[in-house]
């Protein structure tokens, strides 16, 4: 797990146009809901991962230092990659809210 799979892979699942009453996506379309649902789970999959190495370590299980630091940075950074998402969005939304028609 790592975060660059958070990105879109654009050549093969192509976003769906998200209008009120619109047909369903297409077979081979994703919402983009969807994916930000999988980069959310992908995210928490890996904090439990960075969480459940810190604890092996921490209990005294045979556990290389450097792969739980590794995975705690992994953790870090997927979360803060979210997050900068979550900001994007977020600006992307009161932009469109304040545009005047």
């Amino acid at each position: 797990m790592n975060p660059v799979s958070l990105r879109i892979p654009a050549p093969q699942l192509p976003l769906a146009p998200a209008v009120p009453g619109a047909q369903p996506a297409e077979p081979g379309y994703k919402q983009f809901a969807d994916l930000l649902i999988e980069g959310f789970q992908e995210v928490n999959a890996t904090q439990n991962s960075a969480n459940a190495s810190v604890h092996d370590l921490l209990t005294g299980k045979d556990v290389d230092r450097i792969e739980v630091l590794t995975s705690v940075q992994k953790a870090d950074m997927s979360f803060r990659l979210m997050q900068q998402i979550r900001n994007k969005l977020v600006e992307a939304y009161r932009e469109i809210n304040q545009m005047q028609i």
